[in-house]
């Protein structure tokens, strides 16, 4: 039930096997600054290119800088047009085969970690099956946690699929291998969780597979510009003594989900200059406040929308590329991180039927309204 801090933690081990792996490949040895409007891998050793790009079913042209670009090959692209070579090509070597041994370490470390999120959690007890349902307010979490799948088995999957990609697999062998690897480890977490004091959650597995799921269709579908999900965490304070109730698990009020929609992504598809718009998102939110330990009337479901920072964009547009570990560490917590105080709107209580703002996420207290 700790998913986000250990699918992060997975994600991040993965992203640091795939640098030590890569640390003097080429093939990631593009020119960022210079900004090309295509990247091609060429290999010394193969008829076939690589292209590195955002668009899965063309041309992959560069819409921004992201360390989610896809490879594919040249037989997928056009030939006998004016697109192709155009200016601006940036030619860098490929790697010859996929470094499956690399491959390997990476997948079993996701699954390990996911292992470690349940297996470790409490003392062993008979294997049973559990349905905690979803959002509804009397589930113990009040869906706080399915939305913690979701976001965190979606990070899993887009990183582990850069990983793959950078390890030589084809376009469509990477986002394939991240959503089989990141669905088979929140598997194994349920797995671990069915000899706990959890149980089997077939509702907590579904929100795994939809998210590693979410994160293949955005990049196949080149949106990794335009929409992401975050997780994030805040201060709320504490259940006091006389309001608390026995509850299973984490304190979920300390934490919010997003489902961004990133402005620079959005100018770029209506051409136009967003100025400094480009490092707003807009993001829908979801968060819980005095589940599971507060009595019930004091407990919140909240909805909300908010105006936040890009912060991906702005490293990316003061020069931290994904050439050293350290711009890789930084562009993993940026963009799968949401910050506290970054962002400000308005969030609608689902239990008591009330609206909250303009705040961060944080506004609670345990006062009925």
């Amino acid at each position: 039930m700790r998913a986000a801090a250990r699918c992060l933690w997975v994600a991040a081990s993965a992203l640091l096997l795939y640098r030590t792996s890569l640390a003097g490949d080429p093939l990631f040895r593009l020119n960022l600054q210079t900004q090309p409007d295509y990247a091609v891998a060429l290999s010394e050793s193969r008829s076939d290119f690589l292209i590195l790009g955002s668009d899965p079913f063309g041309m992959r042209k560069l819409h921004g800088q992201s360390l989610s670009y896809w490879q594919m090959s040249l037989s997928d692209v056009p030939f006998g047009t004016d697109r192709f070579p155009p200016p601006g090509v940036t030619i860098v070597n490929a790697p010859e085969r996929p470094q499956s041994g690399w491959a390997l370490l990476v997948s079993a470390t996701a699954v390990a970690g996911s292992a470690l999120n349940s297996f470790d959690d409490g003392p062993n007890e008979k294997f049973h099956f559990t349905s905690e349902r979803w959002f509804q307010q009397d589930t113990y979490a009040g869906g706080g946690d399915k939305a913690s799948h979701f976001v965190s088995y979606n990070v899993v999957s887009k990183e582990l699929a850069i990983v793959y990609q950078g390890l030589g697999y084809s376009t469509r062998e990477s986002r394939l291998m991240g959503f089989v690897v990141a669905t088979f480890s929140g598997f194994v977490t349920e797995i671990g969780d069915g000899r706990g004091q959890y149980g089997f959650s077939y509702e907590d597995f579904l929100a795994d597979t939809a998210g590693a799921a979410s994160a293949a269709v955005i990049a196949a579908y080149g949106w990794g510009d335009l929409v992401g999900f975050r997780a994030g965490v805040m201060r709320a304070p504490d259940t006091p003594k006389q309001y608390s109730v026995n509850g299973l698990g984490k304190d979920y009020s300390r934490e919010i989900y997003t489902a961004d929609l990133k402005l620079v992504g959005l100018a770029r598809r209506a051409h136009v200059d967003p100025g400094l718009a480009r490092y707003l998102l807009f993001s829908l939110t979801y968060g819980v406040k005095g589940y599971p330990y507060a009595e019930p009337e004091f407990r919140q479901r909240q909805v909300g929308f908010e105006i936040g920072l890009n912060l991906g964009q702005v490293i990316w547009d003061l020069g931290v590329d994904n050439e050293k570990w350290w711009g890789i560490a930084l562009h993993f917590i940026f963009d799968n991180i949401r910050f506290p105080y970054t962002a400000i709107g308005y969030r609608y209580d689902l239990n008591h039927r009330q609206w909250h703002g303009p705040d961060s996420g944080n506004s609670f207290s345990f006062t009925l309204p």
